[in-house]
Formats: C-alpha cells, sequence, structure tokens
C-alpha cells in the first residue's frame, strides 16, 4: 500500500511541475500534441545522457570480468596440479556444494543408478586417452534388469567395441547403483568371453582400504618400474570408498585416465606411469601399465597382468610386445625347419 501512495505522490508533484511549466491544466486539445513532443524531448534528453555511461558501465564490466577469470583460472590451475592439498580441498568443497568429482561429468543430469563404458585409446605410440559414454539406468532397457544382467550386457557390449576398434587398449565397465556402490570390471581384446559372465554377490563390501595411492609419470631415462626417485610431482589419487567392493578391479590404465580426467589432468597421461600403493597394513604397491589390482575376500587383494606375456619392461605397450613375440615365433619356427631339412640332407 505505501508503494502505491508513493508513485501515486511522484505522479501528483510530476503533474503539478508540467502545470506549473507548461499550464498543463488550462490547456484546450490543441495544445496536448506540444506537451507530449516536450516530454518526447525529455525523455531523449535523458537517454541522451544515461546511455554512453551505461556502455562504459558494460564494456569495464566485460574486460575486467574477463581478465580476473583468466587470472584465477591460471594461478588457481597451476596450485591445483602443484599442491595436493589444494586439491583435496577443492573435493571437499564441490562434495560440500553436491558436485562430487567423482560424478559422472559428461551428464550433468544422469542420477543412479547408470553404467559407463570407458574406452582406453592410444594416441602417437605412448599418450593414452579416455572416452567415457554413460547409461542411464532408469531409461527402458536397463531398468527391468537385475545388477547382474545390466553388467553382462556393459561388458558384451566393451567386448564388441574393442573387437571392431584396432586403437581400443582396453575397455573400463562402471556399473554404479547407488552413491555407495561402484562395479568396476576391465575387458581387454585378450578377455576370454568364460568371463563375460558374472555370479556371486556383486555387492559385497571390500574389508581393506588404501591409504594412499600416487601417480607419477616416469622420465624416458627411467623405464623400470621399480626404480626409486627423488621427484616430488607425483598426483595423488582419491579413491571413493564406494570402489571397496570385493571382484573390483582398480588402477587399470583406464582407470586411472578417469580419474585424471575428473581432475583435468588429462594432458598427463602416457603409459610411462607408476602408480605407487599404500594398503591397510602400510605394505607399499607398484602397479604400471597394463596391471590392475583386483579386490579379493577380506583384506586380500592381487595385482594383476591384463595381457599374457606381459614384458617388465611398461614403457612396452601390450600390442608391440605381442607382435614382437608373434614375430619371434615365427623366425624360430623357420629355423626350425631349416634346420630339420639339414638333418633329412644328412
Amino acid at each position: 500500500m505505501s508503494i502505491v501512495l508513493y508513485f501515486t505522490g511522484a505522479f501528483m508533484l510530476f503533474m503539478l511541475y508540467l502545470d506549473n511549466r507548461y499550464n498543463i491544466m488550462s490547456m484546450t486539445l490543441d495544445h496536448y500534441p506540444k506537451l507530449i513532443n516536450n516530454i518526447m524531448k525529455i525523455r531523449e534528453q535523458l537517454c541522451s545522457f544515461l546511455a554512453p555511461k551505461f556502455t562504459n558501465i558494460m564494456m569495464n564490466l566485460l574486460w575486467n570480468g574477463s581478465y580476473m577469470y583468466t587470472f584465477v583460472k591460471y594461478r588457481f590451475g597451476k596450485l591445483y596440479s602443484t599442491y595436493p592439498l589444494v586439491r583435496s580441498f577443492a573435493k571437499s568443497l564441490r562434495e560440500l556444494v553436491g558436485k562430487d568429482m567423482d560424478k559422472p561429468s559428461k551428464s550433468g543430469q544422469l542420477t543412479y543408478p547408470w553404467g559407463s563404458i570407458t574406452r582406453l585409446v592410444t594416441e602417437g605410440g605412448c599418450n593414452l586417452r579416455v572416452i567415457e559414454d554413460m547409461f542411464d539406468f532408469k531409461e527402458v532397457e536397463w531398468r527391468d534388469k537385475s545388477i547382474n544382467e545390466n553388467l553382462i550386457k556393459l561388458k558384451t557390449m566393451a567386448k564388441d567395441l574393442i573387437e571392431k576398434d584396432t586403437e581400443l587398449v582396453e575397455c573400463l565397465v562402471i556399473i554404479a547403483p547407488s552413491e555407495d556402490i561402484k562395479i568396476c570390471r576391465v575387458i581387454t581384446k585378450y578377455t576370454e568371453d568364460s568371463y563375460i559372465s558374472e555370479g556371486g554377490d556383486l555387492l559385497e563390501r571390500y574389508c581393506g582400504k588404501f591409504l594412499s595411492v600416487d601417480y607419477m609419470n616416469i622420465p624416458d631415462q627411467e623405464t623400470d618400474a621399480d626404480t626409486d626417485t627423488d621427484d616430488d610431482s607425483g598426483i595423488e589419487l582419491q579413491i571413493d570408498k564406494s570402489y571397496l567392493v570385493v571382484g573390483n578391479q582398480l588402477f587399470s590404465a583406464a582407470f586411472i585416465g578417469r580419474l585424471l580426467n575428473a581432475m583435468e589432468l588429462n594432458n598427463l597421461f602416457d603409459i610411462k606411469y607408476k602408480l605407487t600403493i599404500m594398503d591397510q597394513d602400510i605394505n607399499m604397491k607398484t602397479c604400471v601399465y597394463g596391471e590392475l589390482v583386483e579386490l579379493m575376500c577380506e583384506k586380500n587383494y592381487e595385482i594383476m597382468n591384463l595381457y599374457s606375456n606381459k614384458s617388465l619392461d611398461s614403457s612396452i605397450p601390450p600390442d608391440e610386445f605381442h607382435k614382437k613375440n608373434e614375430n619371434k615365433n615365427e623366425i624360430e619356427d623357420e629355423e626350425t625347419k631349416s634346420w630339420d631339412k639339414i638333418d633329412m640332407l644328412e
């Protein structure tokens, strides 16, 4: 009510001003066009006075705002990639506002339950890149199936992708029935068909834990994964407790690439890396390219090779290693045949 009275009073004062200046009350109909013309002139004067200032204000806001955004993004990005404490603070802040970094970033609106296939692709021989495809389990083709059935379906899809695409090294299959559980399986071109099937309790909690997981790129001159280094440039990977499920396969290259993507550090991802893991018993383990950790019952886990006959040199991609072995076997076969021919002649 007070606002109405305020505007009514302001209008009356404005009318008194016009009456005092233009004698509006004594005007005939012929005078109103002149009044309207004077009002339009007042409006034009106000616009000409305010427009330049408004434009300048907007230009200053745009310029200063873009400068501040670039400055803060660059400086904070440098701090984020250098100091683990800053990364931990940023992760806690995101969790506080409900934007956990581990949630699928490409599907902003995707909620539980969901599934994904993360493809690991090689680029230029040594560089690695991951591509994640998300699946909403609330859709018709997924929602009426059990977790076991959906997991088998995703593993079958991943196997088909690897068989058709020669650039794919591995696929990481993840199913998240809820925020507290994530089921992880790794598929490669060497995965047997019998592995696709699933049985047992898929939701059994793993009793152990990992106190720290540090990711580090190995320099070119240091190809031995067991060589110690004094470089402090390692990146601490935060492993959410939802991954601690019996049967899960963690720390494969696709798994690591997915975490680095979430941290916006995918530019540091290639095959020359070393993962240093400290478990609940303060045991230090090393995991390199082509290896993963499979969680067993109770507090047990096992570091497994993804590829049969894998070289101890982690800088050799598994595909190249297999090609070398095949070529070596062919040469040995030819040598054997030649010696057999000599024996026959003798």
